[in-house]
């Protein structure tokens, strides 16, 4: 990210609380310094979480161990449908 910003002017951008800050248009552009470190520490090919305005590695089984349920006609899984999303039925 850090040479895309440097090198090719590109900008990026990150959402809060996950998909549901995708389908509310709840985006936040990313800097080079809420970054630093976490290659360091790490993080590459990791989760990432936006808490606050610091950015943070959540450990896939920190997510993949709680299981949500969205009800069919939930404002996330409409606003995903719309946008072309597929859930499988």
């Amino acid at each position: 990210m850090n040479a895309g910003i440097s090198h090719y002017d590109m900008r990026f951008f990150g959402f809060m609380n996950g998909f549901r800050g995708l389908a509310q248009d709840r985006a936040m552009k990313l800097e080079s310094d809420m970054l630093s470190g976490i290659l360091n520490d790490g993080g590459e090919g990791c989760n990432m979480a936006v808490h606050g305005e610091e950015i943070v590695e959540v450990q896939l089984e920190e997510v993949a161990s709680v299981k949500k349920l969205v009800a069919e006609n939930h404002l996330t899984v409409r606003s995903a449908r719309l946008m072309g999303t597929c859930f499988g039925d």
